[in-house]
């Protein structure tokens, strides 16, 4: 596979993030022992991936992204997803911590997709997910958007996502 595949990882002894990560990636290196498999995140994560050589051998490269002392785990994660596009050059695919690969992903590469590709949650009509009512009460509560006649809701676990002007100021605006 030619695309570059992206982990986004922020972990600390109070969760299993690491571990939940180290499955993924063992998952990914079935298929696909020697592609680019780069991970992002922050600098005591970082050290947690350094201390276990065997997870280290299964990665490319770990880009250290620097994040204000005051951001918890959470919110350094979600800076780093929503960044991600202008972090790095290049075509990737993202793989959330939480997926295992099942097979073989060298079809990506050749995926006509032109800015981002995405799978619908649960696969279907946005509709028909089963918070659909609560996803729709909510972002009207909060955001006052109605977005009750969207077609879909995307997992944004698994992207592939082009280099263009597009997808970088679309992750702009979602960060």
């Amino acid at each position: 596979m030619k695309t570059l595949i992206v982990y986004v990882l922020i972990s600390s002894e109070k969760d299993f993030f690491l571990e939940e990560f180290w499955v993924s990636l063992f998952s990914l290196r079935r298929f696909h022992p020697k592609d680019a498999v780069w991970v992002l995140t922050d600098e005591p994560t970082s050290k947690r991936i350094e201390e276990r050589s065997e997870l280290s051998k299964l990665i490319s490269e770990v880009k250290v992204i620097p994040m204000p002392e005051n951001y918890d785990g959470r919110l350094r994660s979600r800076t780093l997803k929503t960044s991600v596009r202008n972090l790095i050059d290049g075509d990737f695919l993202t793989i959330d911590t939480d997926t295992v690969i099942c097979q073989p992903l060298d079809e990506v590469d050749d995926l006509s997709i032109k800015n981002i590709g995405m799978v619908p949650e649960m696969h279907g009509p946005f509709k028909n997910h089963i918070t659909y009512s609560y996803i729709t009460n909510e972002l009207k509560r909060i955001y006052d958007t109605d977005v009750s006649e969207a077609p879909y809701w995307f997992n944004s676990g698994c992207m592939l996502v082009r280099d263009n002007d597009f997808t970088r100021d679309f992750f702009r605006k979602w960060n």
